[in-house]
């Protein structure tokens, strides 16, 4: 039995959202802990940052989209066996939490042995959110086949 449904178009609009999601958090990120800096927000500053969200779509999708297309078939597949596992909040939880852990492992492991794990800590919510939305954005894209349902779960050997 071969997988009958569609993820590939959530793969391709995850991937591209992912760089404009990232820098937006960041933005966001960044007003919210220092809004005084709000001020220095001119026309210029605007374009920009406009400018950087343009071409954050290309870079974004180069980076993300090999962990995108792997946690995405694999929670096709994880979603094909069991259709709890198709949850919008299991895919947010996922995509939440899988870019942080990998975060935090990158920063523990190129950071200077002494430094403490709360400062390791730092980065990794900036890529919590936006690997959350990327995996909304795949979800909603996502579509199984109910027949392939129905005959595995008639036959759960075939699993």
């Amino acid at each position: 039995m071969h997988f009958i449904g569609s993820f590939r178009l959530g793969v391709v609009f995850a991937s591209l959202a992912a760089g404009p999601l990232v820098l937006m958090w960041n933005l966001c990120s960044a007003i919210a802990t220092n809004p005084e800096e709000i001020q220095y927000f001119t026309f210029e500053r605007a374009l920009l940052f406009i400018a950087m969200l343009l071409a954050s779509i290309p870079a974004g999708f180069l980076i993300s989209v090999l962990p995108i297309l792997l946690c995405t078939a694999l929670m096709f597949r994880l979603g094909w066996l069991d259709r709890q596992l198709r949850s919008p909040v299991f895919w947010a939880g996922v995509g939440a939490l899988l870019p942080g852990a990998a975060l935090l492992v990158l920063e523990l492991v190129t950071g200077p042995p002494d430094r403490p794990l709360a400062h390791a800590l730092g980065p990794t919510p900036l890529i919590m959110v936006p690997g959350a939305l990327c995996a909304l954005i795949a979800r909603s894209r996502t579509k199984w086949s109910e027949r392939d349902v129905a005959e595995l779960e008639a036959d759960p050997h075939r699993r």
